[in-house]
């Protein structure tokens, strides 16, 4: 009777051993691929993507000791002043140039509440929000040149979100985007940035915007897309700006442009919004834009998404920040042909 017992039970271990192996089989096989990749990656490389990592996981940035979320008064106080733009710099020929250099001329032209703080000898550079608190960081160290994007992805998986000169990925509570530079066959690694996660706040104001944006709508705007001229009037009363050329009517909160045969709206912008999500906010949220414009002549990236028969468009503001906040939107009919 034992002996049918025992029996029993050794075939019972192994069906559940089966079964168990059927379930973490793909897990498994999924993390020894992954043991594959980064064991080929050569150790200095690895180690350096190995303390990348570990600072993340703590929301800090390498060779900086301060974390997202701390008071912008630590910085100053361990490491003085940040740098400001010199005439000197600008007379540098730019292979001589430090790799903030563009983003000290950007600084430059903004009020200085709302300016970086850099800090070149540290390769490093902070953006911090209205309440002080210290909002991203962004390193420039040297090292990152020799990391390709394909190594990147090895060591970290799957990016959360790509495009053609950056990839994101998630590293515990926070994000990483790096920035490459490219020829369309080389990247290399010039600067990556800690971000903290989106929070719900983020993610609730860009799914309220798509929603609207399906109905043809937009917030604070009390008119739809094709809504009658006349209808706009009786809403939203006489347009502030009525030196606007054609069928294009200026309010205090929003721009309304109306076709010339229908009379009706076909594209609103608002005005008045305090946006509180940014660049990599809208793409997380929302996925895959329908076309994403990252040309020389964008200052800034614009993504477009569409919505049935409704095109939305997303402006950031043109700063040296990787990840620029929100700036403003645009609804409009899609042309059809």
């Amino acid at each position: 009777m034992n002996y049918i017992n025992n029996k029993k039970m050794i075939i019972g271990i192994i069906i559940v051993a089966v079964i168990a192996l059927g379930i973490l089989s793909p897990t498994i096989i999924k993390n020894t691929k992954h043991s594959l990749k980064v064991h080929k990656i050569e150790s200095q490389k690895k180690s350096f993507l190995e303390e990348i990592e570990k600072q993340a996981k703590e929301g800090k940035m390498i060779n900086s000791p301060f974390k997202l979320g701390e008071s912008s008064v630590l910085i100053t106080k361990k490491w003085g002043k940040s740098d400001i733009l010199k005439d000197e710099d600008m007379n540098k020929e730019p292979t001589k140039m430090h790799p903030f250099f563009m983003d000290l001329f950007s600084d430059g032209i903004i009020p200085m509440k709302y300016r970086s703080k850099i800090y070149s000898k540290y390769d490093t550079k902070f953006e911090i929000t209205d309440e002080n608190k210290i909002k991203k960081i962004t390193s420039v160290d040297k090292r990152l040149e020799k990391l390709k994007r394909d190594e990147l992805t090895n060591y970290f998986g799957k990016p959360s979100i790509e495009g053609i000169d950056y990839v994101v990925y998630r590293v515990g509570e926070y994000q990483l985007l790096f920035n490459f530079w490219h020829d369309e066959e080389f990247f290399n690694t010039t600067r990556y940035t800690i971000l903290s996660k989106d929070s719900k706040k983020q993610i609730a104001e860009i799914k309220e915007i798509a929603k609207l944006a399906k109905e043809g709508k937009v917030p604070d705007v009390p008119i739809p897309i094709g809504e009658t001229k006349n209808g706009v009037y009786k809403m939203m009363g006489e347009p502030e700006d009525k030196n606007i050329p054609g069928l294009t009517l200026r309010y205090k909160n929003a721009t309304i442009e109306i076709d010339e045969k229908t009379n009706k709206v076909i594209k609103i912008m608002p005005h008045e919004s305090f946006y509180q999500a940014s660049f990599v906010t809208v793409k997380n949220t929302l996925g895959k834009p329908y076309k994403e414009e990252q040309e020389q002549k964008v200052t800034s990236p614009v993504l477009t998404y569409r919505f049935g028969k409704y095109e939305l468009r997303f402006f950031f503001f043109t700063e040296s920040s990787s990840n620029p906040d929100l700036s403003g939107i645009m609804l409009s009919e899609i042309e059809t042909q």
